[in-house]
C-alpha cells in the first residue's frame, strides 16, 4: 500500500503549522453549521444572510488551506 503525499503533507500541516490547524479547525465547524441550515425547511432573511456569510468563510479558509498545502508540498 502507498502512502498519499497530500496525506502526509496535510497530517504535517495539522501537527506543525497553527495556522492550518486553526483553518482545518474553522472549516469543519463551518460545515457543521451549514448543515443545521441546510436541514431548515425555511430560512429567516437574518438565517439566510449568516448562510451566505458562513458559506464565504468557508471558502476562504479553503483557498487559504490549499495554498498551504501547495507551499508545502516538494517540488517537482
Amino acid at each position: 500500500m502507498t502512502t498519499n503525499p497530500v496525506d502526509t503533507t496535510e497530517q504535517k500541516l495539522l501537527d506543525e503549522n497553527e495556522e492550518y490547524k486553526k483553518l482545518y479547525t474553522d472549516h469543519l465547524h463551518y460545515e457543521s453549521v451549514l448543515e443545521e441550515f441546510q436541514q431548515k425547511k425555511f430560512l429567516t432573511p437574518e438565517e439566510d444572510l449568516e448562510f451566505k456569510r458562513i458559506k464565504k468563510l468557508k471558502l476562504a479558509g479553503k483557498d487559504r488551506m490549499t495554498q498551504l498545502l501547495e507551499d508545502a508540498r516538494p517540488s517537482e
